[in-house]
């Protein structure tokens, strides 16, 4: 049953890394990755800002991506096991820092501009008070390397609306807006676009900033709708 393969995953997950809470108000550290409807879920205060919770296509991202704005990000791998898949659609969308950064290499001012990195103002468009943050002026890249010399990448929607609110000069803003317009193009660039179609009892782990993950739309049969479980895994 639901039970038995979320503990059986979570155990064989918690070999390799360190599972940690993935959500402050549900502490969560399995998470169901389904459309919401518990109440539970439902009063929670980050579900409606989470993808995770509805059926809409998502853009490909990193997760715990304003921690990780921040220097303090908590998740390594990003693991998904899907219990049972949706009737139609809910694709895993895959694309891998390297393609992406083979990409950035035609565009070199968006490339130096996402290396050498952003500021961030959560606490301006974060609807959630106790995830609001003091204002960064310092920058932080969202294109690096990590310690072994390979590209790694870190976007989310989310990013860009805290950096968007970082910036006060309308001249600046534009140069910034259009280098981040530039870096999501080549993110949702089909050339660099995988799709993982997972059954039920498939999983996958993968380095969450040496891949950026989503899923396609889908509709649930409601007699048997569509369920992963997903562990956020520190190294």
């Amino acid at each position: 049953g639901e039970d038995v393969c979320e503990r059986a995953f979570l155990g064989l997950c918690a070999q390799l890394g360190r599972p940690v809470i993935q959500s402050t108000d549900l502490q969560e550290i399995s998470a169901r990755v389904e459309t919401a409807k518990t109440p539970e879920v439902l009063a929670a205060k980050h579900t409606l800002r989470r993808g995770y919770r509805n059926a809409k296509d998502q853009f490909l991202h990193n997760d715990s991506s304003i921690p990780a704005a921040r220097g303090e990000g908590i998740c390594d791998i990003l693991a998904m096991f899907c219990y049972r898949p949706s009737a139609k659609g809910g694709i895993s969308k895959m694309a891998s820092a390297v393609a992406i950064h083979e990409q950035l290499r035609g565009q070199p001012e968006v490339l130096k501009a996402a290396q050498q990195g952003f500021k961030y103002n959560a606490a301006m468009v974060e609807y959630h008070p106790d995830w609001r943050q003091p204002a960064m002026g310092t920058e932080r890249p969202m294109v690096f390397q990590d310690r072994k010399g390979r590209p790694c990448v870190q976007y989310a929607k989310n990013m860009v609306e805290t950096i968007s609110a970082a910036y006060d000069d309308p001249a600046e803003l534009e140069k910034v807006t259009l280098k981040l317009s530039g870096l999501e193009a080549v993110c949702s660039d089909p050339a660099v676009v995988q799709y993982w179609p997972l059954g039920a009892g498939e999983a996958y782990l993968v380095d969450n900033y040496r891949w950026l993950h989503a899923r396609t739309d889908f509709e649930d049969d409601p007699k048997s709708p569509r369920l992963f479980f997903r562990l956020w895994l520190q190294m």
